[in-house]
Protein backbone atom coordinates (compact mmCIF):
# COMPACT_ATOMS: atom_id res chain seq x y z
CA UNK A 1 0.00 0.00 0.00
CA UNK A 2 1.20 3.16 -0.76
CA UNK A 3 -0.19 6.79 0.16
CA UNK A 4 0.21 9.75 -1.51
CA UNK A 5 -0.10 13.03 -0.09
CA UNK A 6 -0.04 16.92 -0.76
CA UNK A 7 1.89 17.61 2.13
CA UNK A 8 5.89 18.45 2.17
CA UNK A 9 5.84 17.52 5.93
CA UNK A 10 4.33 14.32 5.39
CA UNK A 11 7.36 11.53 5.06
CA UNK A 12 9.35 14.90 3.52
CA UNK A 13 6.43 14.86 0.33
CA UNK A 14 7.25 11.50 -0.85
CA UNK A 15 4.82 8.45 -1.00
CA UNK A 16 4.85 6.52 1.81
CA UNK A 17 4.91 2.73 1.78
CA UNK A 18 3.20 0.22 4.31
CA UNK A 19 3.32 -3.55 4.15
CA UNK A 20 1.93 -6.05 6.06
CA UNK A 21 2.06 -9.11 6.42
CA UNK A 22 -1.72 -10.86 8.30
CA UNK A 23 -2.45 -14.61 9.72
CA UNK A 24 -6.07 -14.75 10.50
CA UNK A 25 -7.40 -17.90 12.22
CA UNK A 26 -11.62 -19.02 12.23
CA UNK A 27 -12.58 -20.84 14.90
CA UNK A 28 -16.28 -22.21 15.61
CA UNK A 29 -17.66 -24.74 18.57
CA UNK A 30 -20.91 -25.71 19.04
CA UNK A 31 -22.57 -24.88 23.06
CA UNK A 32 -23.41 -28.63 24.39
CA UNK A 33 -26.88 -28.93 24.23
CA UNK A 34 -28.03 -25.52 22.45
CA UNK A 35 -28.14 -24.18 19.12
CA UNK A 36 -25.32 -21.78 19.63
CA UNK A 37 -22.12 -21.55 18.60
CA UNK A 38 -19.12 -19.75 20.29
CA UNK A 39 -16.78 -17.87 17.97
CA UNK A 40 -13.66 -16.74 17.94
CA UNK A 41 -11.02 -14.90 15.26
CA UNK A 42 -7.42 -14.99 16.68
CA UNK A 43 -4.91 -13.03 14.14
CA UNK A 44 -0.59 -12.19 14.04
CA UNK A 45 0.04 -9.36 12.57
CA UNK A 46 3.58 -8.01 11.14
CA UNK A 47 3.74 -4.74 9.39
CA UNK A 48 6.55 -2.44 8.30
CA UNK A 49 7.58 0.93 6.38
CA UNK A 50 10.40 -1.04 5.22
CA UNK A 51 10.91 -3.81 2.34
CA UNK A 52 7.85 -6.07 2.11
CA UNK A 53 9.42 -9.72 2.67
CA UNK A 54 12.16 -8.30 5.16
CA UNK A 55 12.45 -9.81 8.30
CA UNK A 56 12.76 -6.00 9.60
CA UNK A 57 9.33 -4.87 11.32
CA UNK A 58 8.52 -1.96 13.54
CA UNK A 59 8.26 -2.04 17.00
CA UNK A 60 6.36 -5.06 18.66
CA UNK A 61 3.02 -3.60 19.02
CA UNK A 62 1.18 -4.08 22.18
CA UNK A 63 -2.69 -5.98 21.24
CA UNK A 64 -4.28 -4.71 23.93
CA UNK A 65 -2.82 -0.85 23.15
CA UNK A 66 -5.45 0.89 20.58
CA UNK A 67 -3.90 3.30 19.97
CA UNK A 68 -1.25 0.90 18.17
CA UNK A 69 -1.15 0.85 14.68
CA UNK A 70 1.58 -1.72 13.12
CA UNK A 71 4.61 -3.45 14.26
CA UNK A 72 4.40 -6.94 15.31
CA UNK A 73 1.26 -8.52 16.81
CA UNK A 74 1.37 -12.01 18.06
CA UNK A 75 -1.56 -14.20 18.09
CA UNK A 76 -4.39 -12.11 19.50
CA UNK A 77 -8.31 -12.51 19.56
CA UNK A 78 -9.62 -9.97 17.52
CA UNK A 79 -13.28 -11.52 18.05
CA UNK A 80 -15.01 -13.67 20.70
CA UNK A 81 -18.81 -13.91 20.67
CA UNK A 82 -21.35 -16.98 21.02
CA UNK A 83 -24.56 -16.11 18.85
CA UNK A 84 -27.82 -18.25 18.33
CA UNK A 85 -31.42 -18.44 17.88
CA UNK A 86 -34.07 -17.37 20.88
CA UNK A 87 -36.46 -20.42 21.05
CA UNK A 88 -39.23 -20.18 18.81
CA UNK A 89 -39.31 -16.56 18.52
CA UNK A 90 -37.23 -16.21 14.85
CA UNK A 91 -34.61 -13.74 16.64
CA UNK A 92 -30.89 -14.41 16.28
CA UNK A 93 -28.75 -12.87 18.89
CA UNK A 94 -25.53 -12.61 19.52
CA UNK A 95 -23.61 -11.53 22.78
CA UNK A 96 -19.75 -10.64 23.11
CA UNK A 97 -16.51 -9.16 20.94
CA UNK A 98 -18.07 -9.17 17.18
CA UNK A 99 -18.44 -7.10 14.74
CA UNK A 100 -22.15 -6.04 13.91
CA UNK A 101 -22.54 -5.92 9.55
CA UNK A 102 -25.53 -3.77 8.15
CA UNK A 103 -25.57 -1.50 5.24
CA UNK A 104 -22.68 -3.02 4.19
CA UNK A 105 -20.26 -0.93 6.67
CA UNK A 106 -21.20 2.23 5.13
CA UNK A 107 -21.67 3.50 7.98
CA UNK A 108 -19.64 1.53 10.35
CA UNK A 109 -18.22 -1.86 10.25
CA UNK A 110 -16.63 -1.14 14.02
CA UNK A 111 -15.86 -4.19 16.34
CA UNK A 112 -18.15 -3.93 19.75
CA UNK A 113 -18.43 -5.56 22.91
CA UNK A 114 -21.92 -5.53 23.38
CA UNK A 115 -24.84 -7.48 21.91
CA UNK A 116 -27.13 -7.86 18.75
CA UNK A 117 -30.54 -9.08 17.91
CA UNK A 118 -31.58 -9.69 14.16
CA UNK A 119 -34.87 -10.92 12.77
CA UNK A 120 -34.80 -12.33 9.46
CA UNK A 121 -38.34 -12.65 7.29
CA UNK A 122 -38.26 -13.62 3.43
CA UNK A 123 -38.24 -10.11 2.29
CA UNK A 124 -37.13 -7.89 5.00
CA UNK A 125 -34.37 -8.17 8.21
CA UNK A 126 -34.39 -6.10 11.36
CA UNK A 127 -31.43 -5.08 12.97
CA UNK A 128 -30.70 -3.86 16.43
CA UNK A 129 -27.05 -3.96 18.27
CA UNK A 130 -25.45 -1.86 20.97
CA UNK A 131 -22.31 -1.29 22.83
CA UNK A 132 -18.86 -0.08 23.33
CA UNK A 133 -16.51 0.29 20.09
CA UNK A 134 -13.26 -0.95 20.64
CA UNK A 135 -11.30 -0.19 17.53
CA UNK A 136 -7.50 1.56 17.12
CA UNK A 137 -7.25 5.50 17.67
CA UNK A 138 -6.65 5.98 14.25
CA UNK A 139 -9.32 4.18 12.58
CA UNK A 140 -11.65 6.11 14.53
CA UNK A 141 -11.90 9.87 14.32
CA UNK A 142 -8.52 11.31 15.08
CA UNK A 143 -8.87 14.79 15.69
CA UNK A 144 -7.10 18.37 14.10
CA UNK A 145 -2.86 18.50 14.19
CA UNK A 146 -2.49 21.18 17.23
CA UNK A 147 0.57 22.95 17.54
CA UNK A 148 1.78 25.04 21.04
CA UNK A 149 3.88 28.15 21.98
CA UNK A 150 5.01 29.20 25.05
CA UNK A 151 6.23 32.19 26.41
CA UNK A 152 5.45 34.99 29.31
CA UNK A 153 2.20 36.63 29.12
CA UNK A 154 2.90 40.19 28.30
CA UNK A 155 0.76 41.16 30.53
CA UNK A 156 0.97 39.13 33.90
CA UNK A 157 3.94 38.14 33.45
CA UNK A 158 2.89 34.40 33.93
CA UNK A 159 4.50 31.84 31.95
CA UNK A 160 1.71 30.15 29.41
CA UNK A 161 1.68 27.33 27.04
CA UNK A 162 -0.96 28.42 23.85
CA UNK A 163 -2.23 25.44 21.90
CA UNK A 164 -3.78 26.09 18.43
CA UNK A 165 -4.64 24.07 15.36
CA UNK A 166 -2.81 23.64 12.65
CA UNK A 167 -4.70 23.92 9.39
CA UNK A 168 -2.28 23.75 6.75
CA UNK A 169 -1.32 19.90 8.16
CA UNK A 170 -3.13 17.03 7.80
CA UNK A 171 -0.48 14.98 8.97
CA UNK A 172 -2.10 13.26 11.36
CA UNK A 173 -5.68 12.01 9.95
CA UNK A 174 -8.55 13.90 7.67
CA UNK A 175 -11.08 12.28 9.64
CA UNK A 176 -11.69 15.38 11.65
CA UNK A 177 -14.83 15.96 13.21
CA UNK A 178 -16.72 19.40 13.54
CA UNK A 179 -15.32 21.12 16.51
CA UNK A 180 -14.67 25.09 18.02
CA UNK A 181 -11.92 27.23 17.35
CA UNK A 182 -9.20 25.54 19.36
CA UNK A 183 -7.37 28.18 21.50
CA UNK A 184 -6.22 26.64 24.66
CA UNK A 185 -4.25 28.56 27.31
CA UNK A 186 -2.25 26.82 30.37
CA UNK A 187 -0.10 28.23 32.79
CA UNK A 188 0.67 24.28 33.97
CA UNK A 189 -1.50 24.62 37.04
CA UNK A 190 -0.39 21.24 39.13
CA UNK A 191 2.17 20.46 36.98
CA UNK A 192 -0.45 20.50 33.92
CA UNK A 193 0.91 21.48 30.51
CA UNK A 194 -1.05 19.16 28.05
CA UNK A 195 -3.80 20.09 25.91
CA UNK A 196 -7.48 19.69 27.18
CA UNK A 197 -9.31 21.26 24.43
CA UNK A 198 -11.82 19.82 21.66
CA UNK A 199 -10.08 18.61 18.71
CA UNK A 200 -12.35 16.92 16.63
CA UNK A 201 -10.91 13.96 18.56
CA UNK A 202 -13.23 10.69 19.42
CA UNK A 203 -10.36 10.34 21.90
CA UNK A 204 -9.00 13.24 24.44
CA UNK A 205 -5.99 14.66 23.45
CA UNK A 206 -5.06 12.57 19.96
CA UNK A 207 -4.56 15.22 18.22
CA UNK A 208 -1.67 16.59 20.33
CA UNK A 209 -0.22 13.77 21.55
CA UNK A 210 -1.18 9.90 21.34
CA UNK A 211 0.98 8.96 24.12
CA UNK A 212 -0.60 11.05 26.47
CA UNK A 213 -4.07 10.64 24.91
CA UNK A 214 -6.86 9.65 27.05
CA UNK A 215 -8.85 7.22 25.80
CA UNK A 216 -13.12 7.79 26.26
CA UNK A 217 -15.76 5.59 26.20
CA UNK A 218 -17.09 5.07 22.91
CA UNK A 219 -21.18 3.81 22.86
CA UNK A 220 -23.22 3.10 20.05
CA UNK A 221 -26.81 1.89 19.45
CA UNK A 222 -28.23 1.40 15.65
CA UNK A 223 -31.40 0.22 14.13
CA UNK A 224 -31.59 -1.14 10.86
CA UNK A 225 -34.50 -2.06 8.56
CA UNK A 226 -33.64 -3.92 5.78
CA UNK A 227 -36.42 -4.83 2.56
CA UNK A 228 -36.15 -6.37 -0.65
CA UNK A 229 -38.95 -4.60 -3.22
CA UNK A 230 -38.07 -6.95 -6.24
CA UNK A 231 -35.14 -9.19 -7.81
CA UNK A 232 -33.89 -5.71 -9.31
CA UNK A 233 -34.24 -3.37 -6.10
CA UNK A 234 -33.29 -3.63 -2.57
CA UNK A 235 -32.66 -1.49 -0.26
CA UNK A 236 -32.42 -0.55 3.96
CA UNK A 237 -32.63 2.64 5.79
CA UNK A 238 -30.72 2.91 9.56
CA UNK A 239 -30.56 4.99 12.79
CA UNK A 240 -27.29 5.31 14.60
CA UNK A 241 -26.64 7.24 17.95
CA UNK A 242 -22.86 7.26 18.48
CA UNK A 243 -21.30 8.93 21.74
CA UNK A 244 -17.78 9.49 22.34
CA UNK A 245 -15.20 12.65 23.34
CA UNK A 246 -15.80 14.69 20.06
CA UNK A 247 -19.03 17.20 19.97
CA UNK A 248 -18.26 18.21 23.50
CA UNK A 249 -19.50 14.56 24.48
CA UNK A 250 -23.22 14.90 22.72
CA UNK A 251 -23.79 12.38 20.94
CA UNK A 252 -23.69 12.16 17.23
CA UNK A 253 -26.61 10.61 15.34
CA UNK A 254 -26.55 9.59 11.90
CA UNK A 255 -29.61 8.31 9.91
CA UNK A 256 -28.86 6.44 6.86
CA UNK A 257 -30.58 5.26 3.54
CA UNK A 258 -28.94 2.43 0.95
CA UNK A 259 -30.82 1.30 -2.41
CA UNK A 260 -28.99 -1.63 -4.56
CA UNK A 261 -29.93 -1.61 -8.19
CA UNK A 262 -29.18 -4.87 -9.71
CA UNK A 263 -29.03 -3.93 -13.54
CA UNK A 264 -28.17 -7.68 -14.43
CA UNK A 265 -26.82 -10.70 -12.92
CA UNK A 266 -23.35 -9.43 -13.42
CA UNK A 267 -24.31 -6.12 -12.35
CA UNK A 268 -25.19 -4.00 -9.41
CA UNK A 269 -25.53 -0.29 -8.68
CA UNK A 270 -25.07 0.00 -4.99
CA UNK A 271 -25.68 3.65 -3.66
CA UNK A 272 -25.64 4.95 0.16
CA UNK A 273 -26.28 8.14 1.46
CA UNK A 274 -26.50 9.51 5.32
CA UNK A 275 -26.75 12.33 7.31
CA UNK A 276 -25.44 13.56 10.89
CA UNK A 277 -26.82 15.88 13.47
CA UNK A 278 -23.92 18.08 14.49
CA UNK A 279 -23.18 20.27 11.40
CA UNK A 280 -19.76 20.57 9.76
CA UNK A 281 -19.22 17.87 7.15
CA UNK A 282 -22.74 16.23 7.75
CA UNK A 283 -22.92 13.87 4.78
CA UNK A 284 -21.52 11.11 3.32
CA UNK A 285 -22.29 9.36 0.13
CA UNK A 286 -20.94 6.85 -1.77
CA UNK A 287 -22.19 5.81 -5.61
CA UNK A 288 -20.48 2.29 -6.87
CA UNK A 289 -21.24 0.35 -9.83
CA UNK A 290 -19.99 -3.45 -9.03
CA UNK A 291 -19.15 -6.35 -11.60
CA UNK A 292 -19.53 -9.81 -10.59
CA UNK A 293 -20.57 -9.44 -6.96
CA UNK A 294 -17.10 -7.70 -6.30
CA UNK A 295 -15.92 -6.94 -3.93
CA UNK A 296 -17.96 -10.39 -2.69
CA UNK A 297 -16.74 -12.79 -5.59
CA UNK A 298 -16.41 -16.38 -5.39
CA UNK A 299 -12.78 -16.53 -4.69
CA UNK A 300 -13.14 -20.81 -4.46
CA UNK A 301 -13.59 -20.51 -8.26
CA UNK A 302 -10.52 -20.03 -10.75
CA UNK A 303 -10.56 -17.47 -12.72
CA UNK A 304 -13.09 -15.09 -11.18
CA UNK A 305 -12.83 -11.95 -11.74
CA UNK A 306 -14.60 -8.60 -10.57
CA UNK A 307 -14.49 -5.19 -10.62
CA UNK A 308 -15.75 -1.93 -9.25
CA UNK A 309 -15.71 1.53 -9.97
CA UNK A 310 -17.07 4.36 -6.88
CA UNK A 311 -17.20 8.22 -6.26
CA UNK A 312 -17.28 7.91 -2.83
CA UNK A 313 -17.62 11.33 -0.37
CA UNK A 314 -16.89 10.09 3.20
CA UNK A 315 -17.76 13.59 5.26
CA UNK A 316 -16.70 13.03 9.04
CA UNK A 317 -19.71 13.98 10.36
CA UNK A 318 -21.87 11.67 8.70
CA UNK A 319 -19.88 8.11 9.35
CA UNK A 320 -18.57 6.11 12.47
CA UNK A 321 -16.51 4.01 11.02
CA UNK A 322 -16.81 3.20 7.47
CA UNK A 323 -16.28 0.15 5.48
CA UNK A 324 -13.82 1.80 3.30
CA UNK A 325 -9.63 2.06 4.17
CA UNK A 326 -8.11 0.29 1.11
CA UNK A 327 -8.93 3.72 -1.21
CA UNK A 328 -10.84 6.39 -0.11
CA UNK A 329 -11.10 7.07 3.23
CA UNK A 330 -12.93 8.96 6.02
CA UNK A 331 -12.80 12.07 5.96
CA UNK A 332 -11.68 12.33 2.28
CA UNK A 333 -13.89 12.26 -1.33
CA UNK A 334 -12.51 11.47 -4.66
CA UNK A 335 -13.15 8.40 -7.15
CA UNK A 336 -11.51 4.78 -6.56
CA UNK A 337 -11.21 1.64 -8.71
CA UNK A 338 -10.69 -1.96 -7.91
CA UNK A 339 -10.26 -5.16 -9.21
CA UNK A 340 -10.14 -8.48 -7.73
CA UNK A 341 -8.61 -12.19 -9.60
CA UNK A 342 -8.95 -15.47 -8.04
CA UNK A 343 -4.66 -16.69 -9.48
CA UNK A 344 -6.17 -20.14 -8.28
CA UNK A 345 -8.91 -21.65 -6.14
CA UNK A 346 -8.78 -19.51 -2.46
CA UNK A 347 -6.16 -17.46 -3.83
CA UNK A 348 -7.41 -13.62 -4.40
CA UNK A 349 -5.33 -11.05 -5.64
CA UNK A 350 -6.83 -7.68 -5.24
CA UNK A 351 -5.12 -4.22 -6.76
CA UNK A 352 -7.19 -0.81 -6.07
CA UNK A 353 -5.84 3.00 -7.08
CA UNK A 354 -8.32 5.90 -5.75
CA UNK A 355 -7.62 9.82 -6.23
CA UNK A 356 -9.59 12.54 -4.55
CA UNK A 357 -9.00 15.38 -1.76
CA UNK A 358 -9.03 15.63 1.80
CA UNK A 359 -12.66 17.16 2.87
CA UNK A 360 -11.72 19.17 6.02
CA UNK A 361 -7.83 20.50 5.00
CA UNK A 362 -8.45 20.49 0.83
CA UNK A 363 -5.22 18.91 -0.23
CA UNK A 364 -5.01 15.74 -2.77
CA UNK A 365 -5.10 12.67 -1.32
CA UNK A 366 -4.31 9.58 -3.73
CA UNK A 367 -3.26 5.84 -2.97
CA UNK A 368 -2.34 2.58 -4.27
CA UNK A 369 -3.43 -0.74 -2.46
CA UNK A 370 -2.56 -4.15 -3.57
CA UNK A 371 -2.87 -7.27 -1.80
CA UNK A 372 -2.58 -11.13 -2.14
CA UNK A 373 -4.77 -13.37 0.07
CA UNK A 374 -4.99 -16.95 0.37
CA UNK A 375 -7.64 -19.02 2.02
CA UNK A 376 -7.37 -22.78 3.73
Amino acid sequence: MKDYKEDSRFNGGKDAPWWERYLELNMQAPVKNTDWKFNTQIVSKAGSKDKAFSEKFDAVADPNDPSEEGGKKEFHPERMWVEGNLGGTGQYAKLGFFQPWVQNGFISDARIKGASLEHWGQKSATHIYAGNISEKYWDLGAGARVTSTEGADPVTGTWTKTYTEDTTGGVYSDFVRHHDTINYKTTGVGGDWDFHGDDGSDNKDIGYNTYNSEESDKHIFAFVYDYKFSPKYDGSVGYYNYKSYAYNGDALQIGAVNLNVHLNPSLTLANSYSHGNQDGYDKAYNIELQYNGNPWIDSTKPHNFGAYLAYRYLGPDAIIKPNYSDGIKAGQKGFEVGTYYTLTSNILATLKYATGKSIYYGQDRSRVFTSLQYAF
